[in-house]
């Protein structure tokens, strides 16, 4: 499944560190790219190990909340 976030505005680069730190430690993410310049990043992650509500939990924890998201795309 992939999870795509654009036009995140409160995406700075201290956040974008944040998210690659706690992303690449979760198990299921198998693709991750952040960018800060065009306020979007791009999530990929089998379902099977984790699901949708716990990535966006991790997110948030990160500092990117899915309030903080304008549009979003899951596919």
């Amino acid at each position: 499944m992939e999870f795509k976030a654009l036009r995140v505005a409160d995406l700075t680069e201290e956040i974008a560190l944040n998210l690659e730190t706690t992303l690449s430690d979760l198990p299921g993410v198998t693709e991750f790219e952040v960018t800060p310049e065009t306020q979007e990043f791009r999530i990929v992650f089998d379902e099977t190990q984790l699901g949708f509500r716990t990535l966006i939990d991790e997110m948030s924890k990160a500092g990117c909340s899915l309030q903080n998201i304008n549009a979003a795309v899951l596919l």
